[in-house]
């Protein structure tokens, strides 16, 4: 299941994945980013919440890189990944939806608040 929320204030994209992930929900999971993406600014922030997923095809992991794309070419700032405490989900996303070579920002974090922080952190050092 995929919920995505947007919060305009913040200009963050919080994108949930949980229970069980295939091909069809990643295909399904893509358009949504694509329709939603549409109205943040650039410079925006992405929370990608990972603690309640159960089981991820390995079809649908391959196509996770091209929602990764998706917001990196729309102009994401930081993507913050909450993986609890799944190695597997560190590894995976690191793998198949890696940032490398862009000016994109990736953390990975146990819990939502960890994730806050380092958005809030980020955010109050631009200001300054």
């Amino acid at each position: 299941m995929t919920k995505i929320v947007i919060n305009p204030i913040l200009n963050r994209f919080t994108l949930t994945l949980s229970g069980s992930f295939d091909l069809e929900d990643a295909l399904h999971t893509i358009r949504e980013i694509e329709h939603e993406v549409t109205g943040m600014k650039p410079g925006f922030d992405v929370i990608t919440d990972l603690r309640f997923l159960k089981r991820l095809n390995m079809q649908a992991a391959m196509k996770i890189k091209k929602g990764t794309k998706i917001l990196e070419k729309r102009g994401a700032k930081r993507v913050v990944r909450i993986v609890g405490g799944s190695q597997l989900a560190v590894k995976v996303f690191g793998k198949f939806s890696s940032l490398f070579g862009s000016k994109t920002e990736v953390y990975y974090v146990p819990t939502l608040e960890d994730a806050e922080k380092i958005l809030e952190k980020s955010q109050y050092a631009e200001m300054v």
